[in-house]
């Protein structure tokens, strides 16, 4: 069977990664962990996290990632309690203000979460 690589094929891809992690756990925390796991180990990269400056001064993990649509055009916003279709990133993290916002994801953090990923579906 063909795979189409639409925008909205790969949301409802997420979004049955999403509720069959929800169905298994009951736990919407547990239900985000294990679609970003699913994701990426099937190599669908987040590129901005959300965070403030209690998060990163507490090292607390992220509750929202940003994963891109196939088109470029948009992206899946995976947060705990569900996703949804995203198509801009207007509230960006600013350390100057003191703002939460997203924050992308480049360099050695990506390298985190693969890692994170792989270590997550051997468990």
């Amino acid at each position: 069977m063909a795979r189409s690589n639409t925008d909205q094929d790969e949301f409802a891809a997420f979004a049955l990664a999403y509720e069959d992690a929800y169905e298994r756990s009951r736990d919407h925390r547990e239900a985000f962990a294990a679609t970003c796991a699913w994701a990426i180990n099937r190599w669908k990269m987040p590129v901005a996290c959300w965070v403030s400056h209690t998060m990163l001064a507490e090292k607390r993990p992220t509750h929202a990632l940003l994963f891109p649509l196939p088109s470029g055009l948009g992206y899946v916003g995976l947060i705990v309690g569900g996703l949804s279709l995203l198509y801009e990133m207007d509230v960006m993290f600013d350390p100057a203000v003191r703002r939460p916002g997203w924050r992308l994801i480049k360099g050695d953090a990506v390298d985190v979460y693969i890692d994170w990923a792989k270590r997550r579906r051997t468990q």
